[in-house]
This record gives structure tokens, sequence and C-alpha cells, in this order.
């Protein structure tokens, strides 16, 4: 996870139904908050005692293991993929910025459409936001007003350095990528492609009980 992309070259653009990378103009919408006291919601377990992280060679194509990324939460406290993979037979990450009219559309429907839908089988719901809604690194305060605005109530991680841009082929958002409980990228793509998504995790998931 070597190449880094400054937010310094931020362009103002906006495409759909996926985003320019290189920032743009939007705002948040609005979406349902979720219900009162419920943010502990299929908080995962403790990690297993034996449980390592897969070694490298990382990548960041279907196929390869994904790297043990550490960044910030919403409060401030650093968060590594390993702690939220351990407990978990598939993670879906969705990489998007606050000016993307679809990552925007996105957010509305993580939290009912996706984890609340499918924690209990096991899949663990994490967002990582690079940009603000006016283009510029993602910040703390930016993150909680996010996670506030949609009720989120799984991570919410910002990526101000822009990281995850070793992940995009190309210049637009949102990322969503499917990793297994192995570490490895089993689906990468850009663009919300709900119907797809959904397809693919009630492939990869084991049966409800």
């Amino acid at each position: 996870m070597t190449r880094l992309i400054s937010t310094a070259a931020v362009v103002l653009a906006l495409l759909s139904p996926s985003c320019a990378v290189d920032g743009g103009e939007g705002g948040t919408g609005s979406s349902p908050a979720a219900p009162a006291g419920e943010e502990q919601l299929c908080l995962a377990d403790d990690s297993p005692t034996d449980w390592e992280y897969p070694e490298g060679p990382y990548g960041v194509e279907e196929g390869s293991v994904f790297a043990n990324l550490e960044l910030q939460d919403c409060d401030g406290n650093l968060v590594r993929f390993d702690e939220i993979l351990a407990s978990r037979e598939l993670v879906f990450l969705s990489v998007g910025a606050g000016w993307c009219q679809p990552c925007i559309e996105e957010a509305g429907k993580l939290e009912l459409g996706f984890h609340r839908q499918y924690c209990h089988r096991g899949l663990g719901v994490v967002q990582i936001l690079f940009q603000d809604d006016s283009g510029g690194p993602a910040t703390k305060h930016f993150c909680k007003e996010w996670k506030e605005e949609y009720g989120l109530t799984f991570p919410v991680l910002v990526d101000p350095l822009f990281v995850t841009g070793a992940f995009f082929d190309g210049s637009t958002a949102p990322l969503n990528l499917l990793i297994n409980n192995e570490g490895v990228i089993e689906w990468l793509n850009v663009g919300f492609e709900p119907d797809e998504l959904v397809g693919r995790i009630e492939a990869a998931l084991p049966e409800a009980e």
C-alpha cells in the first residue's frame, strides 16, 4: 500500500452513477437516523485468540490479500482492519467522499439494507471517507456529522491522505470491496450497484439459521 494520492490536486467534478475521485461539490442527503439505543447492534465478538492477519504480499486487485490498514475513526481512535475482519465471515468495505452523490445514496442504504440485514450472518460493514463535502480531506468532525446524519452504527473511518486511492482504477467513486475472512478481496467494483452487492453477499455468507 505504497501509493498515496495527494488531496491537494483536487479538481471539482461529479459523475454518475459514480463520482470523479478528483473531488467535487455536493452535500449530505437525508436518511432516517437509526433508532436510539441500537448503537450496539451486531457488534462483532472478540477476535479469536489464535487468529492472525494473513501475511503479504498484499495487492489491490480481486484475488489479492487486502493490506491491514490502520485509520482513525470519527473519535480519533486508530482502527486496524484485522480488528474488524477477525470475527467476521465477510467484510463489505465502502470507500467514498462527502461530495459524491452516489456515495451519499449508498450511505443512506448501508445501515438498513446491508449492516442490519446481514450482520447476524457474519457480515461486517465499514465505510471509509477520504474527502468531505467540499473536496477537502475528510476530518473527524465531518465523519461524526456523516455518521449521525445517516444513523450509521458500524465503523466509519477517515482517510485524509487517500491511502485507499491505490485501489481506484480510474477516477470514480464509490469503491466497494468484499473481503473474506482470509483477507482475500473477492470482489471490487466502482459505483453503487446494490442488486449485485446483495447477490454476492448472499452467495458468500452462511445461510441464516
